[in-house]
Formats: C-alpha cells, sequence, structure tokens
C-alpha cells in the first residue's frame, strides 16, 4: 500500500516537472519569435541621420573655371568650391568642397543689349558622393560701356563731335554709339547664389 502511495507521488511529481519545463519551452519559442534575429538586425537598411538646409540659405562660392559670354554656351557645367562653411546646427560643410554649376543662359552684347550670363548651382560633391542642389537663378550683367547722344535741334545735320566721340542725329533722339562690352570672370571669382529649395546632406561622425 505505501509502495503504491509512493509510485503515486513521485508519478504526480513528474508529470508536474514535464508540463513545467514544456510549458518553458513554449515560452522560450514565442520569445524567440518575437525578436528579429542577428541576421536579420544586420541585413536592416542603416539610414544615417540627415541635416536640412533651408531654403533661402546662402551659398558663397569661388569660381575654379573661367566664365565668359565670349566662350560659353547655355548648358556648360562649371566647377567651384565652398567659399564659405554651410551651418546647420551643429554640422557644416566644410569650405572647399566642390560644386558643380551650370550655364543656364547666354546673352552676347548687342547694338542695345549688355552681355549676361545666367548661373545655377546643381550638385554638391561630399565624400564621393553627389548631392543635388536647387538655387535661383544668379543674373550676372556686364557693365554699361554704351554711350548715347546728347539732344539736338531737329533738323541739325550729323556730325562727329571728337571730344566726346558721339554722333548728332538730326532727329534729336537718343541713339546708341558703341556695342557693350563682353562679360569675364576668371578662376577665383566669388559669387553668392540663394537656395530655391531645402537641400539634405548627411551627417559625418
Amino acid at each position: 500500500m505505501r509502495y503504491a502511495r509512493y509510485v503515486a507521488t513521485v508519478s504526480g511529481i513528474a508529470a508536474l516537472i514535464l508540463l513545467a519545463v514544456m510549458a518553458g519551452r513554449q515560452n522560450r519559442s514565442v520569445s524567440a519569435n518575437e525578436q528579429p534575429s542577428l541576421f536579420a538586425r544586420l541585413a536592416s537598411p542603416i539610414h544615417p541621420a540627415t541635416v536640412v538646409l533651408p531654403a533661402g540659405t546662402k551659398i558663397h562660392v569661388r569660381l575654379e573655371d573661367t566664365l565668359s559670354t565670349e566662350i560659353n554656351t547655355s548648358g556648360d557645367h562649371f566647377s567651384a568650391l565652398l567659399d564659405e562653411p554651410l551651418v546647420a546646427g551643429k554640422t557644416e560643410v566644410p569650405v572647399g568642397s566642390r560644386i558643380i554649376g551650370e550655364v543656364a543662359a547666354v546673352s552676347k552684347p548687342s547694338s542695345g543689349a549688355r552681355a549676361s550670363l545666367t548661373l545655377i548651382l546643381q550638385k554638391l560633391l561630399l565624400v564621393k558622393k553627389e548631392y543635388d542642389l536647387h538655387t535661383a537663378p544668379l543674373v550676372l550683367i556686364a557693365r554699361n560701356t554704351i554711350k548715347r547722344e546728347l539732344p539736338v535741334s531737329p533738323g541739325e545735320s550729323l556730325q562727329e563731335n571728337r571730344n566726346e566721340s558721339e554722333h548728332k542725329p538730326s532727329t534729336g533722339n537718343y541713339v546708341l554709339a558703341t556695342q557693350g562690352a563682353p562679360l569675364a570672370f576668371g578662376p577665383e571669382s566669388r559669387f553668392a547664389f540663394t537656395l530655391s529649395e531645402p537641400a539634405e546632406f548627411p551627417i559625418e561622425k
């Protein structure tokens, strides 16, 4: 009788231990399924922290190339270097970072019109990667070298005033006497562009 009770007690204890072990295994299985594996974590894409420069930010550059209405045409690209750091919070894009721009339009000098160049910035190069820039067009206009005639009385004949190098027409109207000068900028020329759209760059750590 005592032996039978002993066996029943031992069997009950063993059953309880078996149930506890099975429950523990099931809980561990659920936890393992809920947590991503090490491989999955390593395979997940890493998104680096970025900084955003708002529209309206000034970008100061100095040319590496020569730009001229005599040699450039619309669509030509030029290289420049950042002349002042771009600062956003505690992050800055350093001086000397390379920038790629484009000649958006060229107007050659002509009778009645001055020469002009329209420039925009397109790319910022950081750690061998390119990041888009969108700037407002920068329009550069040649100085005014055009001379105009002084009004003369109607009926006065056309004659040359050698002291002023001007021609006086019989109509008494102002007329263009010379053609405007070409426009040219050499390396180290400095310009300031304005971002027309926000620009986003990675934060280097």
